[in-house]
């Protein structure tokens, strides 16, 4: 049982690094093909497509860390411990501040057993803006892989990447459909089927609506606890549970 609790733990570790790897790499080309610098390296001065008029070059500049990968990359400290809780909020809040956008603000930042979350608002509407992950090691920063790439029809989707690069994906479509209410359903059967009966998970309501779908906090009935999160499409329905996080350590409000 314990190797078995090991064997999955270390599965989940190199899934996700493949899977922010892969991110990693198509971002860094796509803003070479741009004329910006190179991984890790100094910044340019173009501006990704879909991300508005701020730029992104702070995403690959040693200031904030280099780019994100979770098996490897400079340390954060030269001691090999990892990044807190406030040191992740002050690399957010400067990434933010690098895009010179002032309608958008830090909402939250959570601390997960690999990453930490952060989710960004918009201060003129009542909708999130985009959610980034920034690793415990390396204090690196990148957008948070899954729905938020695929399916963010105004800062990601329509920019990084397109949903219909990948077979199953629907196209990013700002104008949703599904009711916040109808998404708590699709989320709560797909947790059921998945989950039930070992676990009983539910999804805790209201969600974050961001351009194109809505985010979940997952908790355990049992205990009341956070236990993950997941995404719904606001046109489809299509429920996509965030699998890089691990475990919920902590959290915190910045709004």
């Amino acid at each position: 049982m314990l190797f078995s609790c090991h064997f999955r733990k270390a599965f989940a570790a190199v899934t996700v690094s493949l899977l922010l790897l892969c991110c990693g790499l198509y971002v860094s080309s796509l803003y070479a093909q741009m004329g910006g610098g190179g991984m890790g390296g100094g910044g340019g001065t173009g501006n990704m497509p879909g991300m508005g008029s701020g730029s992104f070059s702070s995403l690959m500049t040693d200031g904030m860390g280099g780019m994100m990968l979770l098996s490897g990359g400079r340390p954060f400290h030269s001691d090999g411990t990892i990044v807190t809780l406030a040191e992740a909020t002050d690399i957010a809040r400067r990434f933010v501040a690098a895009r010179n956008q002032p309608n958008l603000a830090l909402d939250e930042i959570e601390e997960w057993e690999y990453n930490f979350y952060v989710v960004v608002k918009e201060t003129d509407s009542s909708n999130k803006a985009f959610q980034l992950v920034i690793d415990k090691w390396t204090g690196g920063v990148m957008p948070e892989p899954g729905p938020n790439m695929m399916w963010n029809a105004k800062y990601f989707g329509g920019g990084i990447m397109r949903g219909e690069m990948m077979g199953g994906f629907s196209r990013p479509n700002a104008n949703m459909t599904v009711t916040p209410d109808a998404a708590a359903l699709a989320a709560n059967q797909f947790l059921g089927q998945r989950f039930a009966p070992a676990r009983r998970l539910a999804v805790a309501t209201p969600p974050d609506s961001f351009h194109g779908y809505y985010c979940f906090d997952v908790n355990d009935v049992a205990t009341g606890k956070k236990y993950g999160m997941l995404s719904v499409n606001g046109t489809t329905g299509q429920v996509w549970y965030h699998t890089w996080h691990g475990n919920f350590i902590q959290g915190q409000e910045l709004n």
